[in-house]
């Protein structure tokens, strides 16, 4: 019983995170995408990486001379400090 609990959970969380990308494509503000997940199955640290992932190559685009990885640690510490 606890394996098939678990199994869903998985499911929703990995709908949440196709919820999560799809409204990244579509260019929503962070507070619309916030406000449209379910948070039980997401949790903020999962949506700002979600989020990370999808400028990544604009990112490395404007910034290929810097540290990337210092880079998209800045931008989640941005992004955590809006929330």
């Amino acid at each position: 019983m606890a394996e098939t609990n678990q199994l869903l959970i998985n499911y929703y969380k990995k709908e949440e995170m196709k919820k999560v990308k799809e409204m990244a494509k579509e260019r929503k503000r962070l507070k619309e995408i916030l406000k449209n997940v379910n948070i039980k199955y997401i949790n903020k640290d999962e949506i700002l990486e979600l989020l990370v992932e999808d400028y990544d190559e604009e990112i490395e685009k404007y910034f290929k001379y810097i540290n990337h990885k210092h880079i998209k640690e800045y931008i989640i510490s941005v992004l955590e400090n809006i929330l």
